[in-house]
């Protein structure tokens, strides 16, 4: 009988430890400083470009300051933006010279677009139907999270570009349909 309720007094604590070992999702502190979602907090601006153009030719940078986050709006011409790689960089280099690029920040973050390109130059015989991005290829907000940002390279149809942060930030992606922009918002995390 003694045994018994030794049994039962055991199989009671097991029981406290693995109900008290449940926690609760882990604090935002926990979570990973990078992460990509398809769906922005912040409703995307409205497209000013027409498909009017080759599509993957840069048609506008713009930039935008909110109080919980910075945005950098990629848009190109044609309906479907080019296919986007991010990511956190150690360094940001010149495609193809791998010259380093300088850049305001402490992080840095590489966008490159597949398919993407300042101009149509090399692939339109027509010198008339060639389209060139006339917008600037440096920009230097100082916000507080995006410090600067420059074209990194345009070499084969492949598109840099290189970002200066201020801190580590949270990464999230969009490319909301026909309008062929990214859209890439910067959140502020702890580190920040």
């Amino acid at each position: 009988m003694r045994r018994t309720g030794t049994l039962l007094a055991t199989l009671a604590l097991a029981l406290l430890l693995v109900a008290g070992c449940r926690t609760a999702a882990p604090p935002a502190e926990a979570q990973p400083a990078t992460t990509t979602t398809t769906t922005p907090a912040t409703p995307a601006p409205s497209s000013p470009w027409p498909d009017d153009g080759p599509p993957g030719v840069l048609a506008a940078i713009s930039t935008q300051h909110f109080p919980d986050h910075d945005r950098v709006v990629f848009q190109f011409h044609g309906a479907m933006p080019p296919e986007a790689t991010i990511r956190f960089a150690s360094r940001i280099t010149e495609d193809p010279s791998d010259k380093p690029v300088p850049l305001l920040g402490n992080t840095f973050v590489a966008v490159v677009f597949h398919g993407a390109r300042l101009d149509n130059a090399g692939a339109e015989n027509d010198p008339i139907k060639v389209l060139r991005y006339a917008g600037p290829t440096r920009l230097t907000p100082r916000y507080t999270i995006l410090q600067e940002l420059a074209v990194s390279g345009d070499f084969e149809a492949v598109l840099s570009f290189g970002l200066g942060l201020a801190g580590v930030a949270r990464l999230d992606t969009s490319a909301p349909a026909g309008s062929g922009s990214v859209i890439l918002d910067l959140w502020m995390t702890s580190a920040t």
